[in-house]
C-alpha cells in the first residue's frame, strides 16, 4: 500500500493507468468487489464554476436565443408525422 501524499504530490500518469487497467481486469473477472479500492488512488479534479443549476440556466436561456427550441419543436412535429405514415 503506498503511503499518503498531498494533492498531485508525486503523480505518475504511468502509475494511475496501470492501477486502473488492474482494476477494470479485476472487476471483469469478478475478482474485486465493490468494497475494495484503486489501491489508495484519488481521482480528483479543479472546478472552476462550481453553480451548475446557472451553467443550466444559462444553457437553456442560450438554446432558447438561439432558436433551436424552435428547431426541435419543427423536428418532432415532422417526426411524428412520418411516424403516423408509415406502417407500424
Amino acid at each position: 500500500m503506498q503511503e499518503n501524499h498531498t494533492f498531485m504530490e508525486n503523480l505518475d500518469i504511468n502509475e494511475i493507468n496501470s492501477s486502473f487497467d488492474r482494476h477494470i481486469a479485476m472487476t471483469e473477472t469478478g475478482l474485486l468487489n465493490n468494497a475494495q479500492s484503486l489501491d489508495g488512488l484519488i481521482i480528483a479534479q479543479n472546478v472552476e464554476d462550481p453553480d451548475v443549476i446557472g451553467q443550466m440556466q444559462s444553457a437553456f436561456n442560450n438554446f432558447v436565443e438561439t432558436g433551436q427550441i424552435w428547431a426541435l419543436i419543427i423536428g418532432l412535429v415532422i417526426g411524428f408525422g412520418f411516424r403516423s405514415l408509415l406502417p407500424s
